[in-house]
């Protein structure tokens, strides 16, 4: 299960890699072909004119020529990519870190508009609206049984406007009305940040956008005040974004003028260098690093691991990243349409090329090879070897291979019943009876974590709802994974009350990787000390 969401996880992020933007080109001002191109081109011309003319069905020629499109770039790399409009304006609000609505994350469950979660500030929580709460009319027409690609287009909407939604909730027998002023929705990418201990801070970074080291510098500043002195940035599941980010991320770390990557493409403008200070002197401190990665961290995750470690400045752990080193601009096309081209490969600092291989192999086998759990993605054996500015051993051929691998068994260990419960919203059911019931004694966050503890009566009540919900496990099953669905439960709680931030914040109480990670700082203090430099704790 684990390994067929995150083949689709990553399918979708790695859309989303870093690129650079280019303006519409038109169409006087496109380059011009080459010989063997403009012989080809004028073949396609005849093929579509003849097709058109003699055809035996008419034919939808937005979609025809979509597919070729589609065929002729998957023919080339895994990750040059054409989008259409929509799909370009949808990826333009991931990437700038907000969009014009409400402010809600939900799903449909019994065909009800179920909100999840309410991002912080946003109208939908000024207006009142709560995780549990069940939208089943949207100015004043029913909701209920509506699609999920359909409840976007009725919530959003521009700055200023609003939307009037009735909802049912716990506790209530009549519906409640809200009307929500829409406004700009911030797009955190930040999962969660906090003190680990009374030394380490943590921060988990979900993908590079616009705002992210804006609000990396944002949480290092609130964890030095409450004592950091060491960090653990997460990278996992990390798909990429925005190069500046990255360089900018590198930034904070290394000192002075230093390279973070450098590009080599085909054309003289695609070899580029990118250095520490290309965007100005940053806040930059000198302090233990401990870097997490897994297999879904790609592109710009890649260019941060992948410099630190060159430079000797952390400790890099986790599984082998993905391996998405190709570099793509994005081109706008007469009708609003977009081509992502891939334009230059990028190395790190130490000459490694970070793309993985996809010669002679299907988009889908390039995907699936990302997940390897034969052990042959991490076999050095043949690998080219490049050095560190410590001397220090590193591999190329795809990926950044961390120096204390460790793969992720917090999930893979129980039982597939238990497995099958995390794909389900049963955690979220309970959570929102059980932050109904008992919300007057949830106004601590921080005791919450701390000390929250299922009791014997709302253990028994999480096993009725399973089997009410139709699922009949083995007597042994649940009380065999209580721990681990007990950090899961209270995860749903902490999303219902302090949204993502919460959730991600428990989920890490129940995680090898994240363990593993905090042990490693004695190990990064000798690696200091062999480069003549101290970090005081």
């Amino acid at each position: 299960m684990r390994k067929n969401l995150l083949f689709y996880f990553l399918i979708l992020f790695s859309l989303f890699s870093s690129y650079q933007l280019y303006k519409t080109y038109p169409l006087w001002a496109l380059p011009s072909f080459d010989d063997d191109a403009a012989r080809e081109v004028k073949k396609l011309q005849e093929v579509v004119a003849l097709t058109n003319a003699y055809y035996v069905d008419t034919l939808d020629w937005k979609k025809t020529i979509t597919k070729g499109i589609e065929g002729m770039l998957s023919s080339m790399d895994p990750h040059s990519h054409y989008f259409s409009a929509e799909e370009g304006k949808a990826n333009d609000e991931r990437f700038d870190a907000r969009y014009q609505g409400v402010g809600i994350e939900f799903d449909i469950l019994d065909e009800k508009i179920t909100v999840i979660a309410v991002i912080p500030g946003a109208p939908a929580q000024k207006a009142g609206l709560q995780s549990g709460d069940r939208i089943v009319e949207i100015e004043g027409k029913n909701a209920v049984g509506l699609k999920r690609d359909e409840v976007p287009r009725l919530l959003k909407g521009p700055k200023g406007s609003s939307v009037k939604v009735g909802v049912e909730r716990i506790g209530y027998d009549e519906l409640l009305y809200f009307t929500i002023d829409r406004d700009e929705i911030p797009i955190f990418t930040i999962n969660t940040w906090f003190m680990a201990n009374d030394t380490t801070g943590y921060v988990w970074v979900n993908r590079f956008a616009a705002t992210t080291t804006d609000e990396l510098e944002s949480a290092l500043v609130r964890l030095e005040r409450k004592g950091m002195k060491q960090l653990v940035l997460d990278l996992r599941g990390n798909g990429g974004g925005y190069l500046s980010e990255a360089v900018k991320m590198v930034a904070k770390f290394v000192n002075g003028h230093e390279l973070v990557v450098y590009t080599r493409g085909r054309r003289d403008e695609n070899n580029r260098e990118y250095f520490t200070d290309d965007y100005g002197p940053a806040h930059t401190r000198d302090i233990p690093l401990v870097v997490l990665i897994n297999q879904a961290s790609a592109s710009a995750s890649e260019i941060v691991s992948g410099a630190l470690q060159d430079y000797d400045r952390a400790l890099i752990t986790g599984e082998h990243s993905f391996g998405k080193g190709l570099v793509q601009n994005e081109f706008n096309l007469t009708d609003g349409a977009r081509l992502r081209l891939t334009v230059s490969k990028y190395y790190t600092p130490s000459g490694r090329l970070i793309q993985r291989s996809y010669k002679d192999k299907s988009v889908k086998d390039y995907f699936k090879d990302a997940y390897d759990t034969t052990g042959a993605v991490y076999d050095s054996t043949g690998r080219p070897k490049f050095r560190t500015r410590m001397g220090r051993i590193v591999y190329g051929g795809g990926g950044i291979m961390p120096d204390h691998l460790q793969k992720l068994t917090t999930v893979s260990r129980y039982s597939e019943f238990t497995q099958k419960l995390l794909t389900k919203r049963i955690f979220f059911l309970f959570a929102t009876d059980y932050v109904y019931r008992h919300k007057s004694s949830l106004d601590d966050a921080e005791r919450f974590y701390a000390a929250f503890r299922l009791n014997k009566a709302e253990w028994q009540r999480f096993k009725r709802l399973v089997k009410k919900q139709g699922l009949s496990p083995d007597a042994g099953q649940l009380e065999k994974d209580r721990r681990f669905l007990e950090n899961r439960i209270k995860a749903a709680i902490a999303r219902n009350l302090w949204s993502e931030k919460g959730y991600w914040r428990v989920i890490l109480e129940y995680d090898n990787q994240y363990d593993t990670a905090l042990t490693l700082f004695p190990e990064y203090q000798e690696l200091v000390k062999k480069r003549g430099t101290t970090h005081k704790n």
